[in-house]
């Protein structure tokens, strides 16, 4: 029964059940909390306050910067209008970002006291109120997308065609009680103004309404917003519905043909819609900026690290911007340069003039350029899947290359999580194919495939296995080292950013989130730099395998599979796409099992611990409801449900589960019981 799961009907049937079931409930779920009533005042990482089409948003940070959205028809659909910018912004000559502010919520307003003065927001049908209180004289600057003209006159300014997503434009108006208000300067970016000061003098006790007037938009602006407003909510039940209809008048007797897969992978990524670990997609599209602009990656890190260093109060000393090899930059480059072509709108708003980049998630969500967006990343990342599944199937197996294609490994760690390793998988399997060959050109190459493909780094953990059993050790040695000439690029001309973005970032980051040892146990004992008992069994074990590697000489894929079960066992900085490549690795040593019990756990953890598919449903019942303080609405049971209840059950299952799966493949691999690499 078990080992129908390494069967492609059957992995392909589960996979794509188990994809339209989170689609239908992503839907479902959305539908429900829309019809909600939403909540006035949360507090959880930030404050909103939400009434009619109205919402005001304030990051808890020294920024403390107001952003006011205004929601156009759909209430979903949010477009952001002004943010205060405390960089900008003055107060007797002294910037607002230099004081410390507290934040706290007061009779339905959100109160920002900056010590000297105090600034409280909140949310009317009319448009979102600011009461000044203490602030006599001083500048304060509004960012905004762009806008064209700026007019004053008896205390309101009317901030005119400010841009908006889709070419729809508006015009913000603000009118003042107890402040004059004259502007100052603005600063342009692409012809347009994105920040506009205004130099205020008020009384003791002032206030200002911003609203929005006009907020119209030429015809196929208009249309587009409303169509992918409606794919959003409505097409992935529909898809889903029509999904399971094609998969039984024609996709599952086509299983085995390119163009079923190609048809199986375009109804997921479909259906998958937002799903996506925002940060990495964001982050992708951002690696993919500075490689078009040919800036320097490392430089651009290191910068926002020391700015959040200085300007944020948390315990992440280190920006999670760019930290791998150089290698992996090349990739970003087609996916930023596709979307200004076919786009050629920014993704997210930038609300901050410093260095620092930080969009904040909630922004992206329910945008449609984030929509379109996730759509060409999750079909630029599946073009990669499809090139490794076509050198599988050139150099071992069509069985293995369709088990790789139709198992929800790739699609989860790819499409719903949105991660890089989708660029290293072809370059490792062809490795591997060329450390078979004779010849030290073969060798060579063998090398220098595995050095490129070992862009984040780990993979290099199976370098010195890989290294015994090659037919030229110098001519492998020799390819690898001339991989990695950008790398000692970046190392000369920059050790100090170039060092802090990789190797000191990861020892200083975060635990990570599906590694047994550190997860379920913890870190209880310090020892010496090296972190924990964890890093020290994880350095033993990993000696110790490539020990008996030379000694039993494993068939080259599991030689590189082996070194990767210590680091997933002990190291704390394992993640769910670093499962990828271990059970790719072995799907290619025999063990198709291993791959899909692999790819179920990793399924359960992201979609479930980590809830990822229905992201939009997720994150609206997460901005809407709140986890802190204030609770509004009967939706608690649902958002308690995702978050709490579900991920208790299921994850210690995952981690013995996938304990189990690792130990069972390195005793076979060791003893020679796996079912052979080449297919």
């Amino acid at each position: 029964m078990l080992e129908r799961l390494a069967s492609v009907e059957t992995v392909a049937k589960v996979t794509f059940l188990l994809a339209v079931a989170l689609a239908i409930t992503s839907a479902v779920l959305l539908r429900i909390v829309l019809s909600a009533e939403g909540v006035h005042v949360l507090w959880n990482e930030q404050i909103v306050a939400t009434k009619g089409r109205y919402s005001a948003l304030v990051m808890p940070s020294p920024f403390s910067r107001p952003s006011i959205m205004f929601f156009s028809g759909d209430s979903a659909i949010a477009l952001e209008v002004l943010s205060f910018n405390d960089v900008l912004s003055l107060y007797k000559g002294r910037r607002l970002s230099e004081l410390t502010p507290k934040i706290y919520v007061s009779g339905g307003e959100i109160v920002i006291d900056y010590g000297p003065f105090r600034r409280s927001v909140s949310v009317s049908e009319e448009g979102v109120r600011v009461a000044f209180e203490g602030f006599d004289e001083g500048i304060v600057a509004l960012t905004l997308v762009g806008v064209e003209e700026i007019k004053v006159s008896n205390s309101t300014v009317e901030l005119l065609n400010v841009s908006a997503p889709l070419n729809l434009r508006f015009d913000v108006v603000i009118r003042f009680s107890g402040c004059s208000a004259e502007p100052v300067d603005s600063y342009g970016v692409s012809g347009s103004r994105w920040a506009v000061r205004l130099a205020l003098r008020c009384a003791q006790q002032a206030e200002a309404l911003v609203s929005v007037r006009g907020a119209e938009g030429p015809l196929e602006g208009r249309s587009l917003l409303g169509a992918v407003t409606f794919a959003i909510y409505f097409l992935p039940l529909w898809i889903a519905l029509a999904a399971l209809a094609a998969w039984k008048l024609w996709l599952s007797k086509n299983l085995r043909s390119f163009k079923g897969a190609l048809v199986f992978y375009a109804i997921l990524s479909l259906i998958a819609g937002l799903s996506g670990h925002h940060w990495d997609m964001l982050m992708a599209y951002e690696f993919g900026r500075l490689a078009y602009n040919l800036q320097d990656p490392y430089a651009w890190t290191y910068e926002n690290s020391l700015l959040i260093r200085e300007k944020l109060p948390i315990p992440q000393a280190f920006f999670p911007g760019y930290a791998y090899l150089p290698h992996l930059m090349a990739f970003f480059y087609p996916l930023y340069a596709l979307y200004q072509i076919l786009i050629g709108d920014t993704y997210y708003l930038t609300v901050t003039p410093e260095a620092l980049r930080l969009a904040d998630q909630y922004s992206l969500l329910f945008k449609t350029n984030t929509f379109l967006y996730y759509a060409l990343a999750h079909a630029y990342y599946s073009a990669f899947l499809f090139l490794t599944a076509y050198l599988i199937a050139k150099y071992y197996s069509k069985e293995k290359a369709f088990l790789f294609l139709y198992s929800f490994l790739p699609l989860t760690i790819i499409i719903e999580w949105g991660m890089y390793e989708c660029f290293m998988l072809p370059f490792l399997v062809l490795s591997l194919a060329l450390l078979k060959k004779e010849g030290r050109r073969a060798q060579f190459l063998s090398g220098l495939l595995w050095s490129l493909g070992s862009s984040k780094i780990y993979p290099f953990l199976s370098a010195p296995a890989l290294l015994v059993l090659s037919k030229s050790r110098i001519a492998w040695i020799a390819g690898a080292a001339v991989a990695q000439v950008p790398t000692l690029y970046f190392l000369l001309r920059e050790p100090v950013e170039f060092l802090s973005c990789t190797v000191l970032f990861h020892m200083n980051r975060n635990i990570g989130d599906i590694n047994y040892f550190p997860s379920f146990l913890g870190n209880p004992v310090e020892l010496l730099w090296l972190g924990s008992v964890g890093s020290w069994i994880e350095v033993a074990l990993l000696l110790t395998t490539y020990y008996l590697v030379w000694k039993r000489r494993p068939e080259p894929e599991a030689a590189a599979a082996l070194p990767m079960v210590p680091f997933l066992l002990f190291n704390r900085l394992v993640s769910p796409q670093h499962y990828l490549t271990f059970a790719t690795l072995a799907l290619l040593a025999g063990e198709a099992l291993a791959f899909a019990y692999a790819g179920l756990l990793i399924f359960l953890h992201v979609n479930m611990v980590r809830p990822t598919v229905p992201y939009l449903a997720y994150h609206w019942l997460e901005v809407t409801f709140t986890r802190g303080f204030f609770t509004y609405g009967y939706s608690w049971f649902i958002l308690a449900l995702i978050l709490r209840v579900v991920p208790s059950l299921v994850w210690p299952l995952v981690f013995v589960s996938l304990a189990s799966v690792l130990t069972l493949f390195y005793v076979k691999a060791l003893r020679g019981q796996l079912g052979g690499g080449a297919g």
